[in-house]
């Protein structure tokens, strides 16, 4: 009897690992194809795992294929060119940090030189004035 009932457990947890097993590589698929998605510039990330997890599950293609062929197929998911994907910048209401070895002065001056923007022109004037 003991036999019988330590088969019947060792079934289940065999059962469990290829379960856990599975899911395992999903979630490593997922983040590869996530990962894979965001390099090549994606603009909807969470759209474009969906489909290309059901294309990898559908047929035999990899990962590397599978992104190639959506960003053929799918062109309104990915950015018109992966260096032109920017990060959000801060809102007009946040201001920089300041580091420790400059002044604000200083700071806004090397903005306006970088950027060239009249917005941080007017910046660095105005904190001129006030000093």
């Amino acid at each position: 009897m003991e036999v019988d009932e330590l088969k019947a457990e060792l079934e289940s947890e065999r059962t469990k690992v290829g379960e856990l097993t599975a899911k395992l590589e999903d979630v490593r698929l997922e983040g590869e194809l996530s990962r894979k998605l965001a390099e090549a510039g994606a603009i909807d990330i969470d759209g474009a795992l969906a489909i290309a997890k059901e294309k990898i599950t559908d047929g035999s293609i990899d990962a590397n294929a599978c992104v190639e062929e959506l960003k053929k197929q799918k062109r309104y998911l990915f950015a018109v060119s992966a260096d032109k994907v920017t990060l959000p910048v801060k809102t007009a209401g946040a201001r920089e940090k300041i580091n420790s070895g400059e002044t604000a002065l200083q700071k806004a001056a090397q903005k306006a030189a970088r950027s060239g923007s009249r917005v941080d022109l007017h910046e660095y004037l105005r904190l001129r004035r006030t000093r």
